[in-house]
C-alpha cells in the first residue's frame, strides 16, 4: 500500500476539476474529502437536489491504483454517465455496463494502463 500525500490529494482534485472541465459538467458544487476506505481508491457521491458532487479519496492505496489523473477520470465518468444510470435505479445490469463503458473510455483515454474489460 501507498500512502496517498496531501500533495497527491491536490493532484486528484485539479484532475477532476480538469476532466469534469473536459466534459462541460461546470454546473455542479464540487466536494473533496480524503479518508481511509478498504474499499474503494477513489468514490463520488451525487446529490442532485443540492446539485452538489462529494468527491473522495482514500489515504492509502494499492500500487496498481496509484494514479491521480486515471482516478479521477473514473469518477468523472460516472458523473458523465449517471443521468442515464439513475433513471434506472441503479438496475445492476446497468450498473455493469456502465462500468464496461468506463473501462472502454479508460483504455482509449489512457492506452499504457488497461486495467479490464
Amino acid at each position: 500500500m501507498i500512502k496517498v500525500t496531501p500533495k497527491h490529494f491536490k493532484e486528484y482534485q485539479q484532475a477532476v476539476r480538469y476532466w469534469l472541465d473536459f466534459w462541460g459538467l461546470k454546473d455542479w458544487r464540487v466536494l473533496f474529502r480524503q479518508e481511509p476506505n478498504k474499499h474503494n481508491a477513489a468514490w463520488v457521491v451525487i446529490d442532485h437536489d443540492s446539485h452538489q458532487l462529494s468527491l473522495g479519496l482514500t489515504t492509502e492505496m494499492d500500487a496498481v491504483d496509484f494514479d491521480m489523473d486515471y482516478q479521477a477520470f473514473h469518477e468523472v465518468a460516472h458523473i458523465l454517465l449517471e443521468p442515464v444510470v439513475s433513471q434506472t435505479n441503479n438496475n445492476e445490469l446497468v450498473c455493469e455496463q456502465e462500468h464496461r463503458i468506463i473501462r472502454v473510455l479508460e483504455n482509449t483515454v489512457f492506452p499504457n494502463q488497461r486495467r479490464g474489460k
